[in-house]
């Protein structure tokens, strides 16, 4: 009777494990786009709402208006150490969820100026 019992438990959790295919800890989908970033659709509107009323010019730290200064920062690792590691910028507090998602993956992806 437990052999039985057994059979019946392992194979009632063995189908259910393969019903499942996406698993238990799949992060559900928050609805952001983090795949064929443009610098001119995603990103410039980030860095226009959050950074450019400071980083407006060569000589105010950097011009955020600019996509070469931009990329600069991006690959010198210096944009994503000030907003995503030290998240000290922007100074009014940090970025986070989707934009700072995209700004990432901006980064990782060689920040693209498409």
């Amino acid at each position: 009777m437990k052999l039985i019992l057994t059979l019946t438990l392992l194979t009632t959790l063995l189908i259910s494990c393969a019903k499942n295919e996406a698993g238990p800890f799949v992060e559900p989908n928050n609805g952001c786009d983090t795949t064929d970033l443009s610098f001119n659709v995603e990103i410039a509107p980030i860095l226009q709402q959050n950074c450019v009323s400071c980083h407006n010019s060569p000589q105010n730290n950097g011009d955020f208006t600019d996509y070469t200064t931009v990329k600069a920062l991006a690959d010198s690792g210096i944009l994503w150490q000030r907003v995503g590691v030290q998240k000290d910028m922007p100074p009014t507090g940090p970025l986070v969820g989707c934009t700072l998602e995209q700004i990432e993956a901006w980064i990782n992806s060689g920040a693209p100026e498409n």
